[in-house]
């Protein structure tokens, strides 16, 4: 059983270390710890399928994730693994649109959960914020475009 500390702990450790938000002021991050959830996911677990809508964005606490696409399928493309202070679900934040894609433990996995509410919130009232995530997005769109 893992106590309150500990959570607290995991919660902290991941909004102070998490690249994504490095923008973020000491009293967002205390907002957003607030309202944070840890969630452990045994190897295997699907955190979310393809198609479900987007209330998170998940940040990886440790172990692994990976992201796929047509995931119910005979065939599936991983388009990313996610790895501790890595994230997930950001992009159907910014658009609102349904997950286009799963995500999978590789292993035992521990993430944080921020509600989808609350990071677009921060990126509607914060232009730092904003700037940092259309950056962070960018950077991904290029790997991406690199791989194919």
């Amino acid at each position: 059983m893992t106590s309150t500390i500990e959570i607290a702990d995991v919660v902290k450790n991941v909004l102070r270390d998490a690249p994504l938000l490095a923008t973020l002021s000491r009293e967002e991050r205390t907002a957003l710890a607030a309202k944070a959830e840890v969630r452990h996911a045994a190897r295997g677990e699907r955190l979310f399928r393809e198609g479900d809508l987007s209330r998170e964005v998940l940040f990886v606490a440790s172990g692994r994730i990976q992201c796929c696409h047509h995931c119910d399928g005979p065939r599936e493309w991983v388009s990313a693994v996610i790895r501790p202070i890595g994230f997930v679900g950001l992009v159907d934040v910014v658009d609102g649109s349904a997950r286009d894609g799963c995500a999978q433990a590789l292993e035992a996995t521990t993430v944080v959960s921020i509600p989808a509410a609350d990071i677009a919130a921060l990126i509607a009232g914060d232009h730092t914020f904003a700037a940092h995530v259309a950056k962070v997005l960018a950077q991904e769109l290029r790997a991406t475009q690199h791989m194919c």
